[in-house]
C-alpha cells in the first residue's frame, strides 16, 4: 500500500522536535512571501506536511507560498483546523446576536461607548448599527481597524487551500467548524465579553497613539518564518484573553 501524504493546516503551529524544516528552494515569489512555517515529517506509513497559518485576511499571508502549493499538489488529504463551509457566516451571525430586550448600549459604560464610537468613526461606522451584536463580535470589528487597507483580502489562507484541495479532488477534513471555534468566545459571560472588548479597545487605542500596529507585527513575524518571534507577538497581544479563558 502506498504511504498516505497529508497537509495539515494549524493556526500558529509550532515546530515539533521530530519534524524537520522543509528545504526552501523556491524562486522570487517565494522570497517575497518570506519563509513559510512549513515542516515535513516522513514515516514508513505516512508523510505529514505541517503548516502554521494566520487567520488574517491579508494578501501577504493568504496567498499560498510556492512550497505550500507543492505540498498540496502531492497530498492525499488536507486536514484543516477549521472547516470553512458556505453556511459558516450565517451561523456566526445568528450566534452573535443579542436579545432584543438587551441591546449593546445596556452592557457598556458611557466612557467605553464614547471610546468605541471614536474608533469606529475611523472606518465610517457607528456603534448605533451594532446594538444587536454581542461584545465579542464588536471586538472583532474593532480589531479590524488595524488591518492594513492596501493589502486587505477577502479570504484566509486556510480557505484558499481548502478550495484548491477540492478543485484537485483532494479530501478535506476540518477538525472544527467555524461555529465550534467561535463558541469559545460566545460562551463567555457577557461581563467577560465586555472586559475583553475594553482590552481590545485599549490595545487599538495604544497602537494608534504610538504609531504601532499589532496586526502588522503579527504578519511580519509570520513572514519571517521564525516561530519564536511569532509566539512573542501572540503573547504580547493575547495574554489577556488566555487568562480570561483559564478562569
Amino acid at each position: 500500500m502506498r504511504p498516505v501524504t497529508r497537509l495539515l493546516c494549524c493556526l500558529l503551529l509550532l515546530p515539533l522536535a521530530s519534524v524537520a524544516r522543509a528545504d526552501v528552494t523556491a524562486g522570487a515569489r517565494a522570497k517575497e512571501q518570506g519563509r513559510p512555517l512549513l515542516y515535513v515529517a516522513v514515516g514508513p506509513h505516512a508523510t505529514h506536511a505541517l503548516l502554521g497559518t494566520l487567520h488574517i485576511k491579508d494578501t501577504r499571508v493568504s496567498a499560498p507560498h510556492p512550497l505550500v502549493e507543492v505540498a498540496l499538489s502531492r497530498a492525499d488529504e488536507l486536514v484543516a483546523e477549521v472547516d470553512f463551509d458556505n453556511t459558516a457566516s450565517m451561523g456566526l451571525w445568528i450566534r452573535g446576536q443579542l436579545p432584543r430586550n438587551r441591546p449593546l448600549n445596556t452592557l457598556l459604560s458611557a466612557a467605553l461607548k464614547e471610546r468605541i464610537e471614536a474608533l469606529l468613526t475611523r472606518s465610517h461606522r457607528s456603534l448605533e448599527t451594532m446594538q444587536r451584536i454581542k461584545p465579542w463580535l464588536v471586538e472583532h470589528h474593532i480589531a479590524e481597524l488595524l488591518a492594513p487597507k492596501a493589502t486587505r483580502d477577502t479570504s484566509f489562507l486556510d480557505e484558499r487551500l481548502q478550495q484548491a484541495a477540492r478543485e484537485l479532488g483532494t479530501s478535506v477534513v476540518g477538525l472544527e467548524t467555524s461555529e465550534e471555534q467561535t463558541s469559545i468566545l460566545d460562551d463567555y459571560p457577557l461581563k467577560v465579553q465586555v472586559e475583553r472588548l475594553e482590552e481590545t479597545v485599549r490595545l487599538v487605542e495604544a497602537d494608534l497613539q504610538n504609531g504601532t500596529n499589532a496586526v502588522e507585527d503579527m504578519i511580519q513575524a509570520w513572514l519571517s518564518g521564525d516561530p519564536k518571534r511569532l509566539m512573542a507577538e501572540v503573547h504580547r497581544y493575547f495574554d489577556f484573553g488566555i487568562e480570561q479563558h483559564r478562569e
